[in-house]
């Protein structure tokens, strides 16, 4: 099936998808992100985000990148760059910024049944990233979670490297996971995991505004994304993982 060149010279996307930083034995630190290209869905990994700042792009910013094909991933959205990334115009929420950012997914079909996605990706070319409407959110759940990375993680920044180790220094582990209850047009209860880079920062920004006192930034977390859940347009963007996409019975 075409869908995007196996190889794009100084691709333009529109990116609105930036993930709170993670860590591989592989790549070290990741941020997973994807956007829009030439009115397609496009995921580019691994972007070298927080050691590189001249490339640390904004969610809804235009970046200019080579990409070519990732042939390791067999959903067909997947690509890496060949080369830096070049910052280009930011649309803010100022004067009609929403309106043009919505402007620019215009070419996205926004799908309302998650039954509906999940069959679509199961199929061939396997479909992995989309944009769903919830009819109805239940609740924000926060669970607590390991409160430091894996020894395996960590090993990978005891060599010597003085980047590997400023990394690990400055990276901080958020201690809970976030995720949306919430119902689509199938009427089945659905949760999904939040990893947007925003809820981590604002984690951090909440618990350094409370003198470290986790349970309430986790309380002002919680009553900021459910305030989200009262906006008609809200819609979530949807990805799947790499290891569980075939196997999951939800992907």
């Amino acid at each position: 099936m075409t869908y995007l060149p196996e190889k794009i010279k100084a691709a333009k996307v529109f990116m609105t998808i930036k993930t709170y930083p993670n860590l591989s034995r592989k790549y070290g630190e990741l941020v997973c992100t994807a956007g829009v290209c030439n009115g397609k869905w496009i995921r580019i990994y691994p972007i070298e985000f927080r050691k590189k700042e001249f490339q640390q792009f904004k969610k809804f910013q235009w970046i200019g990148v080579d990409l070519e094909r990732n042939w390791k991933d067999f959903r067909l959205e997947s690509y890496r760059p060949d080369g830096d990334v070049k910052l280009l115009d930011h649309i803010s929420t100022k004067k009609q910024g929403w309106s043009e950012r919505m402007n620019e997914l215009k070419s996205l079909k926004l799908y309302d049944d998650f039954q509906e996605l999940i069959s679509i990706a199961k199929q061939k070319p396997y479909l992995s990233l989309a944009m769903i409407k919830p009819e109805k959110i239940i609740d924000f759940k926060i669970e607590a979670i390991a409160r430091d990375w894996t020894e395996a993680q960590k090993n990978y920044f005891k060599q010597d490297d003085f980047f590997k180790e400023k990394e690990l220094l400055t990276l901080r582990k958020l201690p809970y996971k976030y995720s949306y209850v919430f119902l689509t047009k199938d009427n089945k209860e659905r949760k999904l995991m939040v990893e947007d880079w925003e809820v981590g920062a604002l984690y951090w920004n909440c618990f350094n505004s409370s003198d470290g006192d986790e349970k309430e930034a986790n309380r002002k977390v919680k009553d900021k994304y459910m305030s989200f859940a009262t906006n008609p347009n809200l819609f979530f963007f949807v990805g799947t993982t790499l290891a569980n996409h075939q196997k999951s019975r939800n992907p």
